[in-house]
């Protein structure tokens, strides 16, 4: 669950790494008389590269993460289906407690959590996985570092048949997958520290060296792991002043 922006005022332009996940969300925007103006439901990711993103004045997002290949059961559409980086879920009876909430003011907080009510997902058991769930659960699992061979070996299925599983089930091939896990992992270490030590941040991310983390800071952040550590702190100085929320 996460939320994001403000009622009043504007927040800076940031960079987003790219995420695996896709966010079940609630769009909110206020007008300058501090009144409700539009409230609405959209789907959100993943991203395979990073993007910057650049909130209008008054606007809050509420949502609820879930797997990518989770789309399929909660919504009849494949992940790898979705075209835009956001689509819009108008009509979705399920939204509707949420939007009546989020339409009434209530705190942003509070729409996350119905969200998360109405759209708690819980993964098929291993016995009923189809291959894409089950290699994406594993690559999770072990945070981006199996190899495709290995996984198909554990699944008994060919290294072909695995690829084209997950890239039709998310629209991002297990190698890429995996390069975002192991980038996200990185991130997390790295948010848990003033003074990062990078050698020992890389081997802990799964990465086989420093050199290959920042390659992949570079090709899928957009930036060193240094740049974007200075950018996440100053983010985090925006969310301590209650410019910004998030959990």
């Amino acid at each position: 669950m996460w939320v994001h922006g403000a009622r009043c005022g504007r927040q800076p332009s940031h960079r987003l790494a790219p995420f695996w996940y896709v966010s079940v969300a609630i769009r909110r925007v206020w007008d300058r008389r501090g009144v409700v103006a539009d409230v609405q439901p959209v789907l959100i990711g993943p991203a395979s590269r990073h993007y910057f993103y650049d909130p209008h004045d008054g606007v809050e997002l509420a949502a609820y993460a879930v797997p990518g290949e989770a789309t399929a059961d909660l919504f009849g559409v494949e992940c790898g289906a979705l075209e835009r980086l956001e689509i819009d879920r108008q009509g979705d009876p399920r939204f509707d407690l949420a939007m009546r909430r989020a339409e009434a003011g209530a705190p942003i907080s509070d729409v996350a959590m119905v969200l998360e009510t109405a759209f708690s997902y819980r993964p098929p058991v291993a016995r009923e996985q189809g291959v894409s769930d089950a290699a994406l659960h594993l690559m999770r699992r072990r945070r981006g570092r199996a190899s495709v061979e290995e996984l198909s070996s554990e699944l008994a299925c060919s290294s072909r048949h695995l690829r084209r599983s997950v890239t039709s089930a998310i629209g991002i091939a297990p190698k890429s997958y995996a390069r975002i896990l192991r980038l996200n992992s990185a991130l997390r270490l790295m948010d848990r520290t003033a003074a990062p030590r990078w050698a020992d941040i890389a081997v802990r991310a799964g990465y086989a060296d420093q050199a290959h983390m920042i390659r992949d800071f570079q090709g899928l952040a957009g930036a060193s792991p240094a740049a974007v550590k200075m950018e996440r702190r100053a983010e985090s100085d925006l969310f301590n002043q209650g410019r910004v929320r998030a959990t």
